[in-house]
C-alpha cells in the first residue's frame, strides 16, 4: 500500500505541473491509461473536462482582450484556467472564438518554419522531397524510379471490391465537401436522411408529392449497389440516389444530376452495359427546372 501510496502521489507532483495524464505518461514512460488508473486509484483529483458557465466567461473575456493578441498568450490564458492549450484552443473553436482556418500571423508562420526546420532535423526527409525543398530539381532517372514503384503496386480485384464495399457500408464514397454550393445536410421532413445536395432533399419531396396523390408506391434512398464485374480500375461500381417503386410492381432507379462530369458519365455508360434491364432515370437540369416550376408551390417545405 505504501508503494502504491508513493507512486500515486508521484504521478499527481508531475500531473500539477504538466496539467495533462498523456504528458505524465510521455515522461514517466507509462501509457496514458495506466496513469489515469493510478491517480484516480490515489484519489487524486483531475480536471474536469466539462467547462462551467464561469470558465466561458473568463475564457470569452480573456480572448477579447487586445493583450491576448499578440505573445505566448495562451499558455496565460490556460495557466489561470488550470487547462491545457490544447482544451483552451478547442473551446475557444466551440464558443466561435477562434478558427483552425484563420489566416496566421506573420509571426505564427515563422513559428512554423522554425518547428518544421527542427522536425527535418530530428527526422530527416526523403531524399528527393530534401532535393525539391532545397532548390535542387528531381532528375528523370529518380522520376522513372519512383513511377516504376507505383506502378509495382497493384491491388487486386478482391482487394479493390472489399475497399468499395466497404466506402458504399460506410456512406463515404463520395466525401462531404463543407464549402460546396450543393448543401448536403438532412432534412427533419424527410426522416433526418442525409441527401447529399438541396436537389436531392428537393426531389425526395416530390417523390414524397407523388405518393400523395398515389402515383408511386414508396422509394428509398440510396438502397442498392450495382457492380460492374470485369472493371477492373476506375469506376467498379454504381449506387444510384433513389429506387422508386412504382404501382404495378415494377422498380426504376432516379439519378439526381444538375452537372454531368466525366466520373458521372462513365457510370451511367456501364451501368446500360452491365445491367441492360434496369431502369435508371436521370433527372437533369431541365428536368428538375421543370418540376421546380410547375409543382414547388404545391410541395410542402421545398428548399428555395
Amino acid at each position: 500500500m505504501i508503494k502504491e501510496f508513493n507512486i500515486s502521489n508521484h504521478l499527481y507532483e508531475i500531473y500539477l505541473k504538466e496539467k495533462s495524464v498523456w504528458r505524465v505518461a510521455k515522461l514517466v514512460g507509462l501509457s496514458g491509461q495506466r496513469v489515469h488508473y493510478w491517480l484516480k486509484k490515489g484519489g487524486h483529483k483531475l480536471n474536469n473536462t466539462n467547462w462551467t458557465t464561469k470558465e466561458d466567461e473568463l475564457l470569452i473575456e480573456y480572448y477579447g482582450k487586445q493583450k491576448y493578441q499578440d505573445g505566448d498568450w495562451l499558455n496565460e490564458i490556460a495557466n489561470k484556467l488550470n487547462r491545457t492549450r490544447a482544451g483552451i484552443a478547442c473551446r475557444a473553436n466551440e464558443l466561435g472564438l477562434t478558427s483552425h482556418i484563420r489566416p496566421l500571423s506573420i509571426k505564427g508562420k515563422d513559428d512554423l518554419s522554425k518547428k518544421a526546420v527542427i522536425r527535418w532535423q530530428v527526422k530527416p526527409n526523403p531524399s528527393f522531397l530534401k532535393n525539391h525543398i532545397v532548390g535542387r530539381v528531381i532528375t528523370q532517372e529518380h522520376r522513372d524510379n519512383i513511377s516504376k514503384a507505383g506502378l509495382g503496386r497493384k491491388k487486386s480485384r478482391e482487394s479493390i471490391m472489399k475497399m468499395m464495399k466497404t466506402k458504399h457500408e460506410r456512406n463515404t464514397l463520395t466525401p462531404i465537401r463543407k464549402k460546396a454550393t450543393w448543401k448536403a445536410g438532412k432534412a427533419k421532413d424527410l426522416g433526418n436522411i442525409h441527401f447529399r445536395s438541396k436537389w436531392e432533399r428537393n426531389y425526395a419531396r416530390f417523390l414524397n408529392y407523388l405518393i400523395k396523390n398515389k402515383h408511386i408506391v414508396k422509394w428509398e434512398y440510396e438502397i442498392d449497389v450495382f457492380w460492374f464485374e470485369k472493371i477492373k480500375r476506375g469506376v467498379v461500381s454504381y449506387k444510384p440516389d433513389f429506387k422508386v417503386h412504382n404501382l404495378d410492381g415494377s422498380i426504376e432507379y432516379h439519378e439526381v444530376k444538375g452537372w454531368m462530369d466525366s466520373r458521372s458519365k462513365t457510370k451511367i455508360k456501364r451501368m446500360a452495359k452491365y445491367h441492360p434491364k434496369v431502369i435508371l432515370q436521370v433527372i437533369d437540369t431541365n428536368v428538375y427546372k421543370d418540376i421546380k416550376n410547375k409543382l414547388s408551390r404545391l410541395i410542402e417545405n421545398w428548399e428555395y
